[in-house]
């Protein structure tokens, strides 16, 4: 049991073992769970841990400037989200939970864009000057906003979402369209899917994981694991009450069938 932050350094060590991991979210954000339609209650996680259905679901390994690679389950993010969530008070965020986040990001409006260089799947290099990139294995976040709405945690890719606002009007229409869910990608908003990225940045930068900022990055390797993680997912009649992503609710559909074919055999 625990937060996002928990959560992955325990996915992390499980990765491609197939030992089933039976997820109890107990954090301010719980993304996996809320993304994966795991009930928050923690006695209805315990229950779907038990008795659930075991999917095989992606997690995405980071290698930071040659680093030690790990995983993560959720988001990586690098720019100004990364120093919104590093610089969130944690005595307030236990008082009012996520809105501690709104607080620092009001601290943080002025944070300067970023000189990148972005390759995708080993192809040529393109630049931007970004704002905040997000590589994620699911898609939304809380209050069912669909930062990546094409991510699924069990379909081999991961998805990259790149913001390059030049202006603070681009930066407050950017910001808008996503929370209203309009436009998927503009000449501001890069929306790619990939197996693989790679990211280099001109100067040290800010990078969170799952929602921990950890440190500071120059170049960034992003690989997708397909099927790395062996996740207890609740059957259709045990997910969280409530609105589920799509693709949570195809998991779990896929995972039950397999399961009934599992006894049939």
């Amino acid at each position: 049991a625990g937060g996002d932050g928990t959560i992955r350094t325990v996915s992390s060590e499980l990765a491609g073992s197939g030992i089933p991991f039976g997820l109890v979210a107990a954090g301010t954000g719980n993304l996996l769970a809320r993304n994966l339609g795991v009930p928050l209650d923690e006695t209805e996680a315990v229950r779907v841990a038990l008795d659930g259905h075991t999917a095989a679901i992606d997690l995405v390994r980071i290698t930071v400037d040659d680093g030690t690679p790990e995983h993560f389950a959720v988001m990586a993010g690098i720019g100004i989200d990364a120093a919104i969530l590093g610089g969130t008070d944690d005595h307030l965020k236990k008082a009012v939970g996520s809105a501690a986040y709104f607080v620092s990001a009001a601290q943080h409006v002025n944070h300067p864009p970023m000189e990148a260089k972005i390759r995708v799947d080993d192809g040529p290099q393109f630049r931007r000057r970004a704002l905040v990139m997000v590589v994620g294995n699911v898609g939304f976040l809380q209050g069912g906003i669909p930062l990546l709405p094409d991510a699924r945690a069990d379909d081999g890719v991961l998805d990259l979402l790149v913001a390059s606002p030049r202006t603070w009007r681009d930066k407050v229409s950017l910001t808008a369209k996503v929370l209203a869910r309009k436009d998927r990608s503009n000449e501001q908003l890069d929306r790619i899917t990939a197996q693989k990225v790679e990211i280099t940045i001109a100067e040290p930068e800010d990078y969170q994981l799952d929602g921990d900022t950890i440190g500071s990055c120059r170049r960034v390797v992003f690989e997708v694991v397909p099927g790395a993680l062996a996740l207890r997912m609740p059957s259709p009649e045990q997910a969280a009450v409530g609105e589920i992503p799509e693709a949570a609710a195809e998991i779990q559909r896929a995972a039950a069938e397999a399961d009934r074919h599992g006894m049939a055999d």
